[in-house]
């Protein structure tokens, strides 16, 4: 008995940003019932979205593997990153100016760096094919709340893989503290983005992604389409001509245009594939007739 107090104590520190998470979650959950943006929303809409959501939890550890593992074989094989930010290393001999590299420029640029990687990311996700058959359970959500920031499909962390995390390397190198707390922040503020919470940010919203900024890009309005990419800084979409400020008191229905939705868990696990096997064995059949044509040529 006395061991299994010890293991438990021992596990404390590796639960608690779980506990943390929960308990984010819960608090916006409560801001939903105070202040929604959507009310009554089905509750069939909103289990199947946490049924996603723990899905994609538990698989994002494993295949996450290989992107991680030729991201490290990269960084070792150039050199390392072109940047390294390691802030228990930061000291120029000037106390104001370590403040301000310590405490605002260094902690800022990962993320600044990670939301330019992610509106690209994004970006094609919903301009290749092949990416947004994976990419539409996400937005198939016609009941938006604090859970849909993990209603993706399985697969998505391993594509952000190679469009966010490898690229990155070659960047910028974090140091582990640094590493962790962009990681807990990106968590924390998708929940944050994604809450049906009626939250407008005034001035701020060209400053800031909010929950109405990025309920705009959820919107099932065709005005709306392929607008609002950016997780953190709505700046890359003011840059790259894809900004749309939604109007004053603007929380428009989220959805496809189409309507397309998935009822059940496995179609939704199963979505992508659904196209991507008949496409790859159309492909193999129009090479193989290419290929006889050739050889009787």
């Amino acid at each position: 008995m006395k061991d299994a107090w010890h293991a438990f104590l021992a596990a404390l520190p590796v639960t608690r940003p779980y506990l943390l998470l929960l308990a984010v979650i819960a608090g916006f959950m409560v801001a939903e019932r105070l202040l929604p943006a959507e009310r009554n929303q089905p509750i069939r809409n909103r289990i199947l979205t946490g049924e996603f959501t723990l899905l994609y939890l538990l698989v994002t550890p494993l295949v996450i593997v290989l992107p991680v593992y030729l991201a490290a074989k990269i960084t070792s094989a150039t050199g390392g990153s072109l940047l390294t930010i390691n802030l228990d290393q930061v000291r120029t001999g000037s106390p104001p100016l370590d403040g301000v590299l310590h405490y605002i420029l260094l902690p800022v640029l990962p993320f600044v760096v990670f939301d330019f990687f992610y509106y690209w990311h994004h970006r094609l996700q919903h301009t290749l094919p092949a990416l947004w058959e994976q990419h539409k359970l996400h937005h198939m959500d016609e009941s938006l709340y604090c859970l849909s920031s993990g209603r993706h499909h399985w697969l998505e962390e391993a594509i952000r893989g190679f469009t966010i995390t490898i690229p990155m390397t070659f960047l910028i190198a974090l140091g582990a503290v640094q590493g962790a707390m962009i990681v807990f922040v990106i968590g924390q503020w998708a929940i944050f983005i994604h809450a049906n919470v009626r939250l407008p940010l005034g001035p701020f919203t060209p400053v800031l992604t909010g929950p109405q900024l990025h309920r705009i890009h959820h919107s099932r309005e065709i005005r709306h389409a392929d607008k609002n990419f950016a997780a953190f800084l709505p700046l890359w979409d003011i840059l790259f001509g894809t900004y749309c400020r939604p109007l004053p008191g603007e929380w428009p229905a989220t959805g496809l245009t189409n309507r397309e939705r998935v009822s059940d868990f496995w179609a939704g696990v199963a979505l992508p594939f659904h196209a991507w096997v008949p496409a790859m064995l159309a492909h193999s059949r129009r090479a193989g007739s290419a290929l006889l044509r050739s050889r009787r040529d």
